[in-house]
């Protein structure tokens, strides 16, 4: 590494998903060096799991110049994750073997450089907050809107994780009173049970079966997704706009309740939603508005997030690159 030049230095993000890890290595400045991908169906155990992702970090490293000179890793899973341990403090639902396991301590063990962990939307605002939609910002909630809906929060310039690992997790709070879908975390009526990729298209399906008539019913069987719902909606479809504009008045709640908790600069939304563009965002902001009124319009502020999906590893890096600037 050349010393005299600390903005090259060079740091690795991996991202864990249910279905995919996102892994790749990052400039301090936020140039992207390589990035790599692939599924995670294949990986049954936890050892496979630390060996396979080891491996692809390493093969990677090789690609590019000075790429092996990295300084230290940043890893986001799923999952309470408590950061000071680098451990899995629960997860469920997806990549069960991971729950217990020393994350940190057994990729440190394998790769010989410092090691880092964090919840992955955790990473992922902090990614944003540095080389992203928050730089310019010191408070900042985050939003991702994907198979589930996850949360992070920065106030002061600084991520807060919480007692027991558990701030963010927005997609768990519910907004019935009177029960609701049971969910994961115990709490009836969680809004990811609606507003999440799969709960709309769970609700689609129930209305589908219900013999509510929709264009949507052709795709049922076997190619039903988010985009062929915004697409019905955006071609008035009934069952498809009914059902859109239920989300985003869900999701619009949720922020609304943040901001009046947290008072952040700027709400910055991320996940699959925000590949309808800014208009998606746009709406949303618009409805938040109409539910604060003690605050001026104009310093309500819903933001996409910029970093797309190489969010993850940018973010992975930026935890690895804070991380070790406090441990030196």
């Amino acid at each position: 590494m050349n010393n005299t030049d600390p903005d090259q230095e060079i740091f690795a993000g991996i991202d864990v998903g249910g279905t995919r890890v996102k892994l790749g290595l990052i400039t301090r400045q936020g140039g992207l060096l390589a990035a790599d991908i692939f599924p995670v169906q294949h990986i049954l155990s936890y050892a496979a799991f630390v060996d396979t992702l080891s491996d692809r970090l390493a093969r990677l490293a090789r690609t590019c110049d000075r790429g092996e000179e990295w300084t230290a890793l940043g890893i986001g899973s799923p999952g309470r994750i408590d950061h000071e341990r680098g451990t899995v403090a629960w997860l469920e639902g997806k990549l069960e073997f991971l729950a217990g396991q020393p994350l940190g301590h057994d990729f440190r063990q394998r790769l010989g450089k410092p090691v880092f962990c964090d919840n992955d939307v955790n990473t992922i605002l902090l990614g944003e907050a540095r080389f992203g939609a928050g730089r310019t910002f010191s408070n900042l909630v985050g939003i991702t809107l994907g198979t589930g809906i996850g949360g992070a929060v920065i106030l002061d310039g600084k991520l807060r994780r919480g007692s027991n690992h558990a701030v963010g997790h927005f997609g768990f709070m519910s907004h019935h009173v009177h029960g609701g879908i049971a969910h994961v975390s115990g709490n009836p009526g969680a809004v990811e049970n609606h507003a999440s990729h799969t709960g709309l298209l769970e609700r689609v399906r129930e209305k589908l079966l219900a013999g509510t008539p929709s264009v949507l019913e052709k795709h049922a069987a076997d190619s039903l997704g988010v985009r062929e719902i915004f697409e019905a909606a955006d071609r008035q479809d009934a069952l498809a706009m009914e059902l859109v504009h239920e989300m985003q008045e869900e999701v619009a709640l949720l922020v609304a309740n943040l901001i009046f908790a947290l008072d952040p600069d700027a709400v910055l939304i991320g996940g699959g939603f925000i590949r309808r563009g800014d208009h998606f965002v746009r709406t949303l902001e618009t409805r938040v508005k109409e539910r604060i009124a003690f605050l001026p319009p104009d310093v309500i502020r819903v933001l996409p997030m910029e970093l797309g999906d190489h969010a993850g590893i940018f973010g992975g890096a930026a935890l690895a690159l804070t991380s070790i600037s406090r441990t030196t």
